[in-house]
């Protein structure tokens, strides 16, 4: 479907499907969701902080979850999981939200990794941060086949 970027003032072939809400490696939760944009496909990932309640109704309970922080306090992370589901949705996506958060990663994909160590205190002799660049960069040369200009689009999106 054709989506106007307010940002960029480009219209793009946007797409956005959430796939799941999961644990990363902290156990931290967020909604996972592969991106396609003219073609292009990405990952992007949310916090829990960016549902929204299903209906009033769910409101008391929605905002008993969302603000959940005792682990110790649950049976499992899939009940968690399960409440979050049963009384919240992801929010709808906005493409320059999803712009915003790539051109700043791509941005950091455009620098020499030991500059993207430097700049963010990673250590430059990890596989881990490596794989991070590396990322940063995949995004980076997608964005430009659809035609974005990283340094461009990065000054557009200053003050957002």
């Amino acid at each position: 479907m054709k989506t106007q970027s307010n940002i960029l003032k480009k219209s793009f072939d946007f797409k956005a499907i959430h796939l799941q809400l999961t644990f990363d490696e902290n156990f931290w939760l967020k909604d996972t969701y592969n991106i396609i944009i003219n073609g292009q496909s990405f990952d992007y990932f949310a916090g829990i902080g960016h549902r929204v309640e299903k209906n009033k109704y769910c409101k008391k309970e929605a905002q008993k979850w969302l603000n959940f922080n005792s682990r110790k306090e649950i049976e499992s992370y899939n009940y968690l999981v399960t409440q979050l589901n049963t009384f919240t949705n992801p929010k709808p996506l906005n493409i320059d939200d999803i712009l915003y958060c790539l051109v700043l990663d791509s941005y950091c994909g455009s620098l020499s990794f030991d500059d993207f160590c430097d700049e963010f205190g990673y250590s430059n002799d990890s596989i881990n941060h490596l794989n991070l660049y590396r990322e940063c960069s995949k995004n980076a040369k997608k964005l430009q086949k659809i035609g974005i200009n990283i340094d461009e689009a990065n000054e557009l999106f200053q003050d957002y």
